[in-house]
């Protein structure tokens, strides 16, 4: 086993309860992890020095003091992230299987109501999204803006199926768009963009000054609110209807100030497994947000 999936299989072992070196090993071998224990107490002691664990001695009946390994700040940090990459995995491939479902039983319908609500009246549009709502999402748009127009933003590698006379499609990212200064009435996220920080001050500079910015994101609980990280957990403690303002379940408060500082009115939505940002009216001055 490489050194990194033997770190990444402590982290997720120590994630519901502490763990002498010994106990590991035994969990290891357990599942058909095969390793010399001095190899593990090494690369225990190297997380430990890096900041992934942290350890207190504990008196044991049987023989000396033992290390009790728990995860530290960053091993935390980096049971976070790997729930992160999972969720945005499981979420492209749970969208795939919901835009082939029938319209009364698709929660992208219900979706979709609810953005029109927010995105009355827009003649250009801005869309950042994967392949896999361009099917359900782009078809609708670009028939409904009959005079309007739909930017969207997709991966040059994308091979895109559709062809609207009112469809331009912009080869870049968007963190760097090819659109003057105020010209959409709306931007439309799905996902989470790369440099998500800069991505979206550039669709706030994009945006008209009553311009809206919807941003539809996977539902995600942090390791701080104590939540299980098997997916299929996750997915099991999700309502399946639309709640606004469910402040207490979500932990988007750093998404929720960066859009305050650039945004007049944010609201904030759960609908099944999707959190749902939608803001209108933008701030001008907003030089010193870094």
């Amino acid at each position: 086993m490489r050194k990194e999936d033997l770190k990444k299989k402590i982290i997720e072992m120590l994630n519901r309860s502490e763990l002498h070196g010994y106990e590991a090993h035994k969990q290891m071998a357990s599942i058909g992890f095969k390793l010399h224990i001095s190899y593990l107490y090494r690369v225990l002691a190297e997380m430990e020095k890096e900041g992934y664990l942290e350890s207190n001695p504990m008196k044991s009946t049987l023989g000396p003091e033992r290390k009790v390994y728990r995860l530290g700040e960053k091993g935390w940090e980096e049971l976070d992230q790997t729930l992160r990459e999972a969720v945005r995995t499981i979420h492209v491939r749970y969208m795939d299987y919901l835009a082939k479902l029938s319209p009364q039983n698709s929660i992208l319908r219900r979706l979709q109501r609810l953005l029109d609500v927010h995105m009355a009246k827009s003649e250009k549009i801005l869309v950042v999204a994967p392949k896999v709502f361009y099917d359900w999402m782009i078809a609708p748009l670009c028939n409904r803006l009959k005079k309007g127009t739909v930017y969207l933003i997709k991966p040059k590698s994308t091979k895109l199926d559709v062809e609207f006379e009112n469809l331009v499609v912009l080869d870049t990212p968007p963190g760097n768009i090819l659109l003057k200064d105020n010209f959409v009435d709306a931007v439309r996220v799905h996902g989470e963009p790369e440099d998500f920080h800069e991505a979206v001050k550039e669709f706030h500079r994009i945006l008209k000054k009553d311009g809206s910015l919807a941003l539809i994101i996977p539902y995600f609980h942090s390791y701080k609110d104590n939540y299980p990280l098997t997916f299929a957990e996750f997915v099991e403690k999700v309502e399946h209807e639309i709640s606004e303002e469910d402040k207490n379940k979500l932990d988007y408060e750093t998404t929720k100030l960066l859009l305050s500082h650039l945004f007049r009115k944010v609201k904030y939505y759960r609908l099944t497994h999707l959190a749902i940002f939608v803001t209108k009216g933008k701030i001008e001055e907003c030089d010193s947000i870094t």
